[in-house]
């Protein structure tokens, strides 16, 4: 974009504002047109932004200048909107009242001042007489809430964007599989009183022969992190290059850390001019919205209260918030994240740089609380590998990738095509990730951090590790309700890798106190290292003994390299307890198999901001970020 003429006519309306026209002041005027030139946007959205002006007082002053009119509040509901692009904020609304013709011009802060001169002039040099009013975006956002805030809010609470009906976890698992559970537990508890020990050889056998596949997934992680490099930075855009970013951050009950909060996000290098950070607020959470207010947030904060309806989950706000957005990327931020300064314009730079078909940049997700206890240090091991180890490996070899639950940045269009969020599945990333697959879209890797907040009291954890495994255990069970289809949409090796990955967590965590009961009670027996006899006791023996040493070591030595590349020195010894951390993982996996079954839908909100001991810097990640 050229840089904007001063002198240029079209911001003549500058003049009907209330404080005078602002390009009395030559220097100021000419600095804020040289802002608007380099980062390619008007110079009233500069103006808007730093604060100079307000959108309202913008769009007043414009309408004073033309002779046009404001959009009067009993209006509201009945306006016809008319919008561009799927997922766009209107541009234009219409009405008809008493004979007359109304057009509204939305968002008009938003709008080039030439391109609204020139429909005005269009408009008065017609045939008919049409009156115009412009409308500044809070009174837009209010008039869409009017008009359209009831389906909106109906189409975000029963996922109306999902183009497939198996592809919501609203209806739960098909007839089939629970005709298969049924069956097999049913003749596993038959056999019990009969056949106690045929019963759990079987089990065991079972657990033991699905289980090795996930060992051999974490061993090709294993290798495939050993043997990575870290690739090149692409190359930065320039502020003018830079595309408009939405940021979406649901808060509920997080008064506490709306403060810190909001301090992070000031931080991040990008141009405020090109930002829309969305709030999103519960109606019913008055407590944190009375937080927010105190803050008197003003551009590009923006603040959307969602309204009350079931289910209460943090995707149905996303959902919600995404009908506001503007930007052509997305992002999710969690109430007590602390992204890297730079990660929007890495992200920005990556897509720029990547293939048409990446949807999805992960970064890396860092604990920073390690100090508040064992708990939280396990945590944070277990994200190293998980964000630096598995997740970098499963993009490498092209399968599917289960999403964190923030910092995922995602191409608009590409969100919009995958039906975005599952309102009724409490891992809402994880299944994301998996239907952009299906979808022919990747995700790769954002070599950029954001460090977050352990829950490090016991009953915390257990409560957010159990709605973790029971969406993993929706994601499975939603996606495999016409397995033929999931096979046709990702083909034999990325249907396999839904196996190892999503089925395979689940696996894993249920898996693992039988094999240890099952190892306990041999080696009381003595019968542990006992001669197997027969040639299918050996292979079961042999292949137990394999997932045993193979299924530690990996994950330890995957944790450990993880470890060490970010130099956390302090998790080292606590790397050798993490056999017992997955005693308490299996114990959420078994409380989330049975709430999956008593209330599928409910949100066990984590609790932020009780940590006092979150370092002032994030781990070596963050603070080793590179930079352009």
């Amino acid at each position: 974009m050229i840089p904007p003429r001063t002198d240029d006519p079209a911001y003549d309306f500058l003049a009907f504002v209330e404080s005078g026209d602002l390009r009395g002041d030559e220097d100021a005027w000419r600095a804020v047109c040289a802002r608007a030139g380099a980062l390619g946007v008007e110079p009233s959205r500069v103006l808007v932004t730093s604060g100079r002006i307000a959108a309202a007082d913008l769009v007043a002053a414009l309408a004073r200048h033309h002779g046009l009119g404001h959009l009067d509040r009993a209006e509201l509901g009945r306006l016809v909107f008319h919008p561009g692009e799927a997922g766009a904020l209107p541009r234009f609304a219409t009405a008809v009242d008493r004979g007359n013709a109304f057009l509204h011009i939305l968002d008009a802060e938003r709008i080039p001042p030439r391109d609204i001169e020139g429909i005005v002039a269009r408009l008065r040099a017609g045939p008919g007489r049409i009156r115009v009013s412009l409308v500044d975006s809070a009174t837009l956002r209010q008039a869409v809430l009017a008009s359209h805030g009831g389906r909106l809010l109906k189409a975000a609470a029963s996922g109306a964007r999902l183009r497939r009906a198996e592809s919501c976890a609203r209806d739960g698992p098909a007839i089939w599989q629970v005709v298969v559970i049924a069956t097999l537990a049913g003749l596993a508890l038959g056999a019990l009183p009969f056949a106690a020990g045929l019963v759990a050889t079987l089990a065991a056998g079972a657990f033991t022969l699905g289980f090795f596949p996930v060992v051999a997934l974490r061993l090709a992680a294993l290798v495939a992190s050993i043997a990575r490099r870290r690739p090149p930075l692409p190359p930065p855009l320039a502020d003018h290059d830079l595309p408009h970013y939405t940021l979406l951050v649901p808060l509920y009950r997080e008064a506490r850390v709306v403060a810190d909060l909001a301090r992070a996000l000031r931080l991040i290098d990008y141009p405020p001019e090109k930002l829309d950070v969305k709030l999103l607020l519960e109606a019913s959470d008055a407590e944190t919205r009375a937080a927010v207010a105190a803050l008197e947030l003003g551009p590009p904060f923006e603040i959307l209260i969602v309204p009350d309806l079931h289910p209460r989950t943090k995707p149905k706000a996303l959902d919600y918030a995404l009908a506001f957005s503007r930007g052509d990327l997305v992002t999710v931020f969690d109430a007590e994240d602390v992204p890297a300064p730079g990660q929007l314009r890495l992200a920005a730079a990556a897509f720029a740089a990547g293939p048409a078909d990446l949807a999805c940049l992960q970064a890396r997700l860092a604990i920073d609380n390690a100090a508040d206890g064992w708990l939280a240090r396990q945590f944070a091991i277990e994200y190293l590998a998980l964000f630096d180890g598995l997740l970098p490996a499963l993009s490498a070899l092209g399968l599917p990738v289960p999403l964190g639950g923030t910092s995922n940045h995602f191409r608009k269009a590409a969100l919009l095509r995958a039906g975005a969020w599952d309102p009724f599945n409490v891992t809402e990333d994880a299944d994301l990730g998996v239907r952009l697959a299906r979808l022919g879209w990747t995700t790769a890797m954002l070599d950029s951090t954001t460090s977050e907040e352990a829950p490090f009291r016991p009953l915390g954890w257990l409560r957010q590790r159990t709605r973790w495994l029971k969406g993993w255990m929706q994601t499975y069970a939603v996606h495999m309700r016409r397995p033929g289809r999931l096979l046709a949409d990702l083909g034999l090796w990325r249907f396999l890798g839904f196996h190892l990955v999503i089925g395979g967590q689940v696996l894993s965590a249920l898996a693992h106190p039988v094999f240890f009961a099952w190892l306990v009670l041999q080696a009381a027996s003595g019968e542990l290292l006992a001669p197997p006899e027969g040639i299918v006791a050996s292979a079961f023996w042999w292949l137990a003994a394999v997932n045993l040493v193979l299924g530690y070591a990996t994950a330890v030595v995957l944790a450990l390299l993880a470890i060490l590349r970010a130099r956390c020195w302090r998790l080292l010894p606590s790397a050798v307890f993490m056999p017992l951390y997955w005693l308490l993982v299996s114990l959420a996996a078994y409380r989330a198999l049975w709430q999956l079954v008593r209330d599928p839908f409910l949100w066990e909100k984590t609790e932020h901001g009780i940590s006092r001991r979150r370092t002032t810097a994030a781990p070596r990640p963050h603070t080793s970020e590179r930079r352009f």
